[in-house]
């Protein structure tokens, strides 16, 4: 066919149909077939980790599709030609290059693959503590209890222990008091499980429980053990807070003296 706008160019033409054609397959797209899809998996009741993965691998499929045919249609895919030496070069760049990326799109593969591993879970890893706000190909993005953002790399968590504090219906929550040497050590503890029979957040099954774990010269430490269902990090806070709150009123009522921790 001949070029019906000279002044352009044959590679003027091709750009302008590449750039066209990746236009309209990517706003389509975009904004018609993705908006569609999201539609169908909240109809669905698709969980949400499993939705957003979905949604992402359709987005890329859109732009790869795009490129593809943009390419193919406007015939740079032809026109271009790249010599052996310098493939190499570029591939083995590439390869370099691409090492962490493989890396992490492999570990989030199987991440994403884990029904046991969600959206708004609570976790614990490496010291650091928050909870999922997104996961990706790439990166795991976690809120922290300071409400910042941390981008975690895929590899990253792959390979580290992580504590998923809320995956089971029912969480334990722990707690040390130290009372005084003289103080009596039965009348505590049946405070502490009294306390926590009070409060109806707390499960009696498993039963609250009250041990002593330390005795020294002048303090004894007593261990505290009880269950909340469905645990949030909200309702954990929450309940430890109250709990701890009335133990301490009816220690003080009872003339039992928590000494300090030294």
């Amino acid at each position: 066919m001949d070029n019906q706008f000279p002044l352009l160019g044959d590679t003027g033409i091709q750009l302008i149909t590449f750039v066209v054609v990746v236009s309209v397959i990517y706003i389509t797209g975009r904004f018609v077939f993705e908006p569609l899809l999201t539609a169908l998996l909240n109809t669905g009741g698709v969980e949400v980790t499993l939705r957003r993965t979905i949604e992402q691998i359709v987005h890329a499929g859109v732009v790869l599709f795009g490129l593809y045919t943009a390419l193919t249609l406007s015939g740079f895919s032809q026109s271009i030609n790249i010599t052996g030496p310098f493939l190499a070069a570029v591939t083995l760049a590439v390869g370099f290059a691409a090492r962490d990326v493989v890396n992490n799109l492999v570990s989030g593969v199987f991440i994403i693959a884990d029904p046991r591993f969600k959206i708004g879970d609570w976790i614990e890893w490496n010291n650091n503590t928050g909870v999922i706000d997104d996961i990706t190909f790439r990166t795991i993005r976690v809120r922290t209890f300071d409400n910042e953002i941390v981008s975690i790399p895929n590899s990253e968590l792959a390979t580290s222990a992580v504590t998923n504090s809320v995956e089971e219906n029912r969480l334990r929550i722990t707690s040390e008091f130290w009372i005084s040497y003289k103080d009596d050590v039965n009348v505590a503890a049946t405070i502490l499980r009294e306390e926590a029979k009070a409060l109806d957040e707390i499960l009696d099954r498993p039963e609250p429980t009250a041990r002593v774990m330390e005795v020294n010269n002048s303090r004894v430490q007593l261990q505290s053990r009880i269950w909340i269902r469905d645990p949030s990090r909200q309702d954990f806070i929450r309940i430890r807070s109250v709990y701890l709150s009335r133990v301490k009123e009816r220690f003080h009522e009872e003339d039992i003296r928590m000494p300090p921790v030294w």
